[in-house]
Order: C-alpha cells, then structure tokens, then sequence
C-alpha cells in the first residue's frame, strides 16, 4: 500500500519501495518482459505527456560515459541561454534527489515530495497489476514532472540501461548520442558489442541527427540503423575527433578536437581521454541543438562532474571516480599517473560489483598503487572485499589489505598516504558516493 497522501522523505521512500528496483537485482535474469514501453506511455498519458512539454531533448545511449556527456551538455545549454535546463541522470550517488536536476541544482525535498505526489495516485492504481511501474519508471516520471513544473526549454535525458526497450525512450529527442559501447549487461543487451549496439540504437530516431562516440562494429551496427530510419549520424573518427588532450594541474584537462567547425580547443573539468572524448560528442550534438560556435566557446570548462576523478579532499588529496569498466580503469590509471606523478605513496581504495570483470578492472589500478586497499559497499551485487583482494593478489604477487568497511578503509587510506600521498577510490559508483558522503568537504583548491 502506498501511503494516502506524501509529505515527507519517509513517505516517499515508502512509495518507491512499492516498485521493482532492478538496479538491485543486476546481473539482470529473465526480466526483459518486464521493461514495457507501453507501459510507460501509459503512464505518462495520464499524467498528461509532461516529457511532451519540457523544450528540446537531448538524448545520450552508451556503455560509458554518457553521464559526463548530459553533465556537459546541461551545463553548456543553461550558458547558452537555453534554461531552465532540465538534468536526468542514474543511478545516483548518495541521495535520490542527485537524478533530477534544473539549472544544475538538484531538486529540493519539497519539490521531490511535491512532485511525487502528483505522482502518487497514477501510481496507486497500478499497484498489483500488469501496469506498475519500476523504480526507474517512478523516478524518470517525477523528473519529467519537475521539469514541466520548471518550464524547462531544454533536457539532457541519460539513458538507464540499453536503449531500446529504456523507459526514456518515449521521448522525441532534438538530438540523440551514443557514446562508447563495451560489453555490459549481456545476460539482457546481449554477449557481442554488435547485439548492444543494436540496443543502444534503439533510441534512433527518423530525421534526428545522431552522433556517435561507439568504434568498429557497433559504430557500424549504429550507422546501418541511423540510415534505416534517415538519421543524419555523424561518427567519431570520420567526422570529428579527439586530436590531442593534456592533463592540467588539478587534474583538469585540455583537449584540442577536430569538429564541424574545424579544430577547436576545449578547457575541460576533469582531464583523461574519455572525458575529452564525451566533450566532442556533446559538441557536436549542441551544435545539432541549435547552439553556435561562439556559443560552446570555453562552455564545458566549469561543468561539475560528480565522481569523475574529482578530488573531495585534500593533504592528502583524495580523489573519487566511478570507474567499473575496464576501459575506464585504464584511463582512470593513466591519468592518475600523469595529473599526479610526483605524489608518493599511492594508495588505492578499491570496491566492485559481482558481476564486473574483476581482473581486467584490477589490473590496471593495481599497477598504478603503491599500497591497495579492497573494500565492499552495501548492496547485494556487492563482491566481498576478500574476494576482491584475492583476484589482485593473484595477478600481482602483492599483498592487498582487506577492510571491509568503507569507512575503515577510507580512514586507512588517508593516514598511509599522509600530506604528500594521494589515495583513489574507485571500482564503484557505490563506494564513490559513500565515500563522497565520508569526506562531506569542499574539493580541495587546485
């Protein structure tokens, strides 16, 4: 039952924890029936199609890196003078309200409760039926009211999980992305990047440009889908690129690209190749949207990139960074090396998911660590810290300490790597937020 009016926090936690949360039950099994767009057209008819009335869309689809790419994106529209900018991001870090944001402020607890109460009877109704709406759908529906509320004229829309079949994907986008495309989720996307890039594309839309960050095969898969439904679509490589990148110090970075508007330099806020690479792909979609050139001139530089090797303290400095791929170890490593390569000793506080390929993330941290430190965050996809420590003592010969309290292990981690060390928390988003929420301090000045 959900309660007969919210007012509260507790009222709300009590009306979501009435719906499925598959972001709990990954690696996903047998559920693919369970994600029904009609179902959530419905739904959004009822509540009068507010994602119909919320200003042009932008749409981002991929295995990684489209959170950084809306983040961007979002930032740059509210410059341009395109706000109030509607923000929707997943999952988050440490509170529900992070996934809706307007202007780049996350909502407030009386604007969250408030919508979903407008919220709360389309879905008392459902309840026990065919028609109930999964935690994504509750949270998706309460953003696009919050944006319709806001009088958005714009919205960065990050895709949950695939595309195809992803409750966001009952938009009429103004521009669609697909960033990096890697194997994920493949008991439900499916086991080649061919069968994920289809899903990916699923967001295609007929006569809606697309621009693709995706390499190889699945760019292929994407650029036969954009033709089948006369999408302009522009690929990374072909039409624009990275042409060079540098780290500065803080850890910010610099990257000069290749685009529609010849090369182009871009200060960014967090440094490493991938972050330059999702710039260019918002670039390129902005400029899709409407926006100049002069107008994304110097327009990413101050964008706040939560958890993407963003220092939450300092002496020593910490950084935090979602990183859970193997691509996205080895770039988070790489550039770990170059934005602090005087720093000494290294430490590294890492945590994974069961269903994550655990040696190929590991090992790229582990080479760039002096001193490794597992740990395990609170979920039930979480691997033990053990186990963790286990698969990198096996492929470095090194001893790991095993300390299953994240904040144990953070508490640890500050006082090996004292004033001149610097300590990385990563492998999780999981332990990026519980970490985030430890430190509750400023990022350290750069």
């Amino acid at each position: 039952m959900l309660p007969p009016v919210l007012r509260s926090r507790a009222d709300l936690a009590r009306m979501l924890a009435a719906a499925t949360n598959y972001e709990e039950r990954m690696p996903l099994r047998g559920v693919r029936a369970s994600f029904d767009l009609d179902r959530v057209r419905r739904l959004f008819a009822d509540l009068g199609e507010p994602q119909a009335a919320s200003g042009d869309v932008l749409h981002v689809a991929g295995s990684k890196g489209k959170g950084t790419t809306v983040r961007l994106a979002a930032h740059a529209l509210k410059r341009a003078g395109r706000g109030p900018v509607g923000l929707f991001t997943s999952p988050h870090l440490e509170d529900l309200a992070e996934r809706i944001a307007i202007d780049g402020v996350r909502i407030d607890d009386e604007t969250l409760v408030g919508v979903a109460e407008t919220l709360r009877p389309h879905l008392a109704k459902r309840l026990g039926t065919r028609e109930a709406a999964t935690f994504f759908e509750v949270t998706l529906a309460m953003a696009w009211i919050a944006f319709r509320q806001a009088g958005t004229r714009s919205v960065a829309l990050e895709v949950g999980l695939g595309g195809r079949l992803d409750a966001t994907n009952v938009v009429s986008p103004k521009a669609t992305v697909i960033t990096h495309i890697e194997l994920e989720h493949t008991r439900l996307l499916g086991n080649t990047v061919e069968a994920i890039a289809r899903e990916k594309a699923g967001i295609v839309k007929p006569g809606v440009p697309v621009v693709v960050g995706a390499q190889g095969a699945a760019a292929d898969v994407i650029e036969a889908i954009a033709r089948e439904r006369g999408a302009p679509c522009r690929l990374r490589g072909r039409d624009f690129a990275v042409l060079r990148h540098e780290v500065l110090p803080g850890a910010r970075g610099r990257a000069w690209l290749r685009t529609r508007d010849g090369e182009v330099v871009m200060d960014l806020p967090a440094a490493g190749r991938p972050v330059a690479e999702n710039a260019v792909l918002a670039y390129e979609a902005l400029r899709d949207m409407g926006l100049t050139a002069s107008e994304l001139d110097g327009a990413f530089a101050d964008a706040k990139l939560p958890a993407v090797l963003e220092t939450i303290a300092g002496e020593p400095r910490v950084v935090v960074d979602g990183a859970h791929t193997t691509s996205s170890a080895s770039a988070v490593a790489t550039t770990m090396a170059e934005a602090f390569p005087d720093e000494q000793p290294r430490v590294l506080v890492v945590a994974l998911l069961k269903e994550k390929d655990a040696a190929g993330i590991l090992a790229p941290l582990a080479a760039w660590a002096t001193h490794v430190i597992t740990t395990q965050v609170e979920s039930p996809r979480a691997r033990p810290a053990r186990e963790t420590a286990d698969v990198i003592e096996r492929i470095t010969n090194r001893a790991v300490e095993r300390v299953s309290d994240p904040a144990t292990a953070y508490a640890r981690a500050r006082r090996l790597a004292a004033p001149g060390g610097v300590v990385l928390v990563t492998g999780s988003l999981y332990l990026a937020g519980a970490v985030r929420a430890l430190a509750r301090v400023t990022p350290s000045p750069t």
